[in-house]
């Protein structure tokens, strides 16, 4: 019924933080998100020097976060956009949980955390250089008395991984975060027309895709996804098809977490039974991002 509701409402896409795939996944939401945790002995960060000051976020600080936030987003994919209004709310979370948000304005970075025990744990590290990552390890670092042991959750392709100086005693845990799910297939595809994909490249192509959702009948079809006069475009058709999907894959090529090389993988499909114009239609407009969110719920 919920599903059904979503797609009247005119959801294109769904997620959800679950905390049993299993209970979801046969709906047709899968796992998309992931984040990296490094859980280190606080002293290991001992190396790194502050290179800027650094000040306590206040509510003037909204429209700043708002914008070191958004241009650290910029190499990566899904994330939530976060206006001046939502890091007012954020600053005041943070706050009633007796936690701390400080920020590196000279080197557009900031850091919410909590102390915990012994422990510095880290919310959030947002950061837009080298420079300023290093500073704020110097920050952690200065906390050493009081906490002994980090924690730091961060996007996979997180940079700390590859500046501490000993990474042996550096536990790194992939963390599964975020499921997601389609809702609406076709705008789902329309929608990809006010995406940077270079359509030159797949212009005069073609595929016809039989997707396979049992809750969402709608989706429930054969579509064929042509690009012409490059613009992408997505019809119901009664024709046989070139490759039958569920909507379980749809979604995680949809939410660029997976390849088109590893749905077919997953799915026992020969990639030899797709041409290369419908592979190379395919790859250019599911391409594999690094994704990330941080939303908590």
């Amino acid at each position: 019924y919920t599903l059904e509701e979503l797609y009247k409402n005119g959801e294109i896409v769904s997620l959800l933080m679950a905390i049993d795939y299993r209970l979801y996944k046969r709906y047709g939401f899968d796992h998309c998100y992931d984040q990296i945790q490094y859980n280190l002995r606080t002293d290991e960060l001992l190396g790194f020097r502050l290179s800027s000051k650094l000040r306590k976020a206040t509510f003037e600080d909204a429209e700043t976060l708002s914008r070191i936030y958004t241009k650290a987003m910029e190499s990566l994919n899904g994330y939530a956009v976060r206006d001046e209004a939502y890091f007012n709310r954020f600053i005041k979370e943070v706050s009633s949980e007796s936690g701390y948000i400080y920020i590196d304005e000279e080197n557009n970075s900031y850091i919410a955390y909590y102390i915990q025990g012994d422990t510095f744990f880290v919310r959030e590290l947002i950061y837009n250089n080298i420079s300023s990552l290093k500073s704020m390890l110097a920050y952690i670092y200065n906390h050493n008395t009081q906490c002994k042991k980090t924690v730091i959750n961060a996007p996979v392709d997180d940079k700390i991984k590859l500046i501490i100086a000993n990474l042996k005693t550096c536990e790194i845990k992939l963390i599964p975060f975020m499921a997601g799910r389609v809702i609406n297939f076709e705008k789902y595809i329309e929608s990809l027309n006010s995406c940077n994909i270079d359509t030159q490249k797949i212009n005069n192509k073609y595929i016809k895709i039989k997707v396979i959702d049992k809750y969402i009948k709608q989706n429930n079809s054969v579509f064929k996804i042509s690009v012409y006069d490059n613009k992408i475009k997505i019809q119901r058709v009664e024709e046989d098809y070139d490759i039958e999907l569920d909507i379980n894959s749809i979604t995680q090529l949809a939410f660029s977490y997976l390849n088109t090389d590893e749905i077919l993988i997953l799915n026992e499909i020969d990639e030899s039974s797709l041409i290369n114009t419908q592979k190379e239609l395919l790859n250019a407009l599911f391409e594999k991002r690094i994704n990330y969110i941080d939303e908590l719920v």
